[in-house]
């Protein structure tokens, strides 16, 4: 093997290590953060070296926090992102719409460890990369002003609640029941949390992920198979 057919391999190998090098850093997201702008609406940005459109991946927070988050909803920007002059690129996507009182989780596409949380109202603190290890928001919980407990008047004490208990259990929605809320003509414009209402008012048990995946399902037109 001639001298040099290994320089040119090995000139090869470095070209694309350097193009790799490049495209890694392009797409490196800095400075991450998600706030949420109304009950059913946040606003994350981020930036990096890439100028085209960003997607956001996102769901909705489950039990078990930041470590079980399973991405499955797909949040793109609606509009080019913003050039900052310096190489890098402002990255605006809108997450609509939301449940209310709903936290998610969310990361720009390619950068899943990015993930954060998205608080669960617009009185929430904004969700951004943190240096606590986990990628996640601390919520600070402290009281800012004391609770009073009004003392009983004369009388108070001695009144039985008239209220009814409510029910141990109560009937689970299913997908079924979810996809036929949707389909119903009088509910074309309704999105998730209006399922959530119209459930809860049934005295249904229906979790928002359940009406989220619904809303998908009938809002989304599936891509054709390709030939």
């Amino acid at each position: 093997m001639s001298i040099g057919f290994i320089l040119s391999l090995l000139l090869i190998y470095i070209g694309f290590r350097i193009v790799q090098k490049r495209g890694s850093q392009a797409s490196a997201v800095e400075n991450f953060t998600c706030v949420r702008t109304k009950d059913t609406e946040a606003r994350c940005t981020w930036t990096n070296r890439t100028e085209e459109q960003g997607n956001l991946l996102a769901s909705s927070m489950p039990p078990g926090g930041l470590s079980e988050c399973n991405l499955v909803f797909i949040h793109s920007e609606a509009g080019a992102p913003v050039a900052l002059g310096d190489g890098n690129y402002e990255h605006t996507v809108i997450m609509q719409p939301l449940v209310a009182n709903q936290s998610y989780c969310a990361a720009p596409a390619g950068s899943e460890e990015t993930l954060i949380e998205v608080p669960a109202s617009p009185d929430g603190a904004a969700g951004g990369q943190s240096t606590d290890g986990t990628g996640g928001v601390v919520l600070d919980v402290t009281p800012t002003t004391a609770v009073v407990v009004p003392e009983p008047t004369s009388g108070e004490s001695d009144i039985v609640p008239t209220t009814a208990p409510l029910p141990t259990s109560a009937q689970t929605a299913s997908d079924t029941e979810v996809d036929a809320f949707y389909k119903d003509d009088t509910n074309a414009d309704s999105d998730w949390g209006d399922c959530l209402d119209y459930f809860e008012k049934k005295g249904y048990q229906v979790s928002g992920n359940a009406c989220i995946k619904g809303y998908y399902r009938h809002t989304t037109t599936p891509t054709p198979a390709s030939s």
